[in-house]
């Protein structure tokens, strides 16, 4: 039985490009035959090509899956599709895939080549990545042979049909992220996919999946924080430290002496290596990234989008402008003021430049923060109908230095004068605090007409 020969070659999956055997160990009560589940439901573009004996290959939409149907692999040309759909499978990571015409055999086996990104690794370790199908009786099987490139960010698995597959994890942290107040505490736990004890099909190397569940070894579990193994005063402590799959962490007393926020609380899982297959014990690092606010703090990101029509600059020449820059604002408790800080000015973007009454085409050589925030006239927070409120009054302030642009209109390339003067804005958007995304767009006040800024208020 390939049971146990399945997860510890997954676990040996290097950093680098190899070739190994994957496999889980059994849950104590596992379901002998795997557990089905219902098929996926197709939720995006399907990718289609003709393929005939000559081979061919094809790319999902999304970038994600790669089809490698080599040559003499068909007798005949055959209309192909990658329909990318909801991952039913078991500890699932993005979209599932249902290759079809379903069930269609190849005379040689095609590559399937899957990319996963970093944030696909969230609360789990790459070397737990592997490649699972759907069988007609609805069970996931999970392929004894991948080939992991975790440098390029590919798993690639060989198979002789078409049918639904996708990747999955055999591990993982629950949860992956979370934030919490200062003396609260947040439970985690290692959860794992049994494979089933009984092999459904001896003519294949697959591995029947069941349900996830509660990682059975926990003894080979212990936790850290940011890699202390004691935790400490500052960053917060969690209990138990091993010998459990399940752990609860308390945040510390106060933020102000943490040394990272949010902290990384992390299962390290000890594979012994006294067995046939390890000489050396292997681990698994399944990480939880865990924020911890103080008590009363609220934490708000502001996008801010500036678009003006013709904004003048000066007596000569006028230009279309947008531009987009963004701040943090902290409310604390039992106060009345907000914290600005975080300011990130992006490039402005320049166009529809117009010279002394005469249209011309223009091109700014420096695309720069023409305009940028620098501070903010007035802040402060109301309460409004019982509700918590925030009032901003941004005070981004234009400072056109001397930039050089080229245009049609007389010779060029020429230079702009300096201007003497900068123009302030004094836009406000008042937003209710809700906790939830929201976005408000005013005109600006000042001394230049045909703009407006759009604010999104996101809370941290």
């Amino acid at each position: 039985m390939k049971t146990l020969l399945t997860i510890l070659f997954t676990l040996v999956a290097s950093i680098f490009f190899v070739s190994c055997k994957t496999t889980s160990p059994i849950a104590p009560e596992a379901n002998e035959n795997g557990t089905p589940t219902a098929e996926g439901t197709p939720n995006g573009i399907p990718t289609t090509a003709s393929i005939d004996a000559s081979g061919g290959s094809l790319l999902s939409t999304d970038g994600r899956l790669e089809v490698i149907i080599p040559q003499g692999a068909l007798k005949s040309t055959q209309t192909i599709s990658i329909q990318p759909g909801t991952n039913e499978a078991p500890l699932g990571v993005g979209d599932g895939f249902s290759l079809t015409p379903n069930g269609l055999k190849f005379d040689k086996p095609i590559t399937l080549r899957f990319h996963f990104a970093p944030a696909d690794l969230a609360g789990t370790d790459v070397n737990t990545l592997t490649v699972a199908t759907q069988k007609d009786d609805h069970i996931w099987y999970a392929f004894n042979n991948i080939t992991l490139d975790s440098a390029a960010g590919t798993i690639s698995i060989m198979t002789s049909h078409f049918s639904w597959y996708t990747i999955f994890e055999y591990f993982h942290i629950v949860p992956t992220q979370a934030t919490i107040k200062v003396n609260n505490t947040q439970a985690l736990r290692v959860d794992f996919v049994p494979i089933a004890p009984k092999d459904n099909d001896a003519s294949d190397d697959l591995s029947p999946l069941n349900s996830p569940d509660i990682y059975a070894n926990g003894d080979q579990v212990s936790w850290t924080i940011n890699g202390n193994l004691q935790g400490n005063q500052n960053d917060g402590k969690v209990s138990p430290l091993s010998a459990s799959s399940k752990t609860t962490y308390t945040a510390p007393a106060a933020t102000k002496n943490m040394s990272t926020n949010p902290v990384s609380v992390t299962a390290l899982i000890n594979f012994p290596g006294n067995n046939q297959f390890f000489k050396t014990p292997k681990k698994l690092y399944l990480i939880s990234n865990i924020k911890v606010s103080d008590d009363g703090i609220q934490v708000y990101k502001i996008n801010m989008h500036f678009s003006g029509t013709k904004m003048s600059v000066m007596s000569d020449f006028t230009f279309d402008y947008t531009q987009d820059c963004s701040f943090t604002a902290t409310l604390l408790p039992n106060e009345d003021t907000v914290r600005y800080g975080d300011i990130v000015n992006g490039a402005g973007q320049i166009g529809n430049w117009k010279e002394k009454n005469v249209n011309c085409t223009h091109k700014a050589n420096d695309q720069g923060d023409f305009m940028h925030i620098k501070g903010f006239l007035q802040d402060f927070v109301g309460q409004s109908t019982g509700q918590q409120t925030l009032r901003i009054y941004p005070h981004p302030i234009t400072s056109f230095t001397t930039f050089s642009y080229t245009t049609d209109c007389g010779s060029g390339p020429k230079a702009t004068k300096s201007t003497t003067n900068d123009l302030i804005y004094a836009p406000e958007s008042l937003f209710i605090l809700d906790g939830t995304t929201q976005t408000k767009t005013d005109p600006v006040s000042g001394n230049i007409p045909g703009v407006t800024v759009t604010f999104t208020l996101t809370p941290q």
